[in-house]
């Protein structure tokens, strides 16, 4: 199974239904959670991918901050649950 980077916060309520439902489907899964608000290091490497790659720029758009945002091994990066789980089944 691919390793599996997350980037978000247990604040957010995406990111916590994101943990849940990856945990639910890929049982024993380990998932990599870094967690931008209680991690200085995690939130420097969100602000530094948020400020350059232009996937970025239509959270940004919408006011919004771009989380979960999700990075696989095979260097996919997504903010979408669902191509996470089917890239992982």
């Amino acid at each position: 199974m691919q390793k599996l980077t997350m980037l978000g916060s247990h604040l957010c309520q995406d990111c916590i239904y994101a943990i849940a439902k990856l945990k639910d489907e890929f049982d024993g899964m380990h998932i990599e959670f870094r967690n931008i608000s209680t991690d200085f290091s995690a939130l420097k490497d969100f602000m530094r991918l948020r400020e350059s790659e232009p996937m970025f720029a239509a959270p940004k758009e919408a006011n919004q901050l771009g989380i979960p945002f999700f990075q696989l091994e095979d260097g996919t990066q997504t903010f979408s649950l669902q191509e996470v789980i089917e890239k992982l089944k």
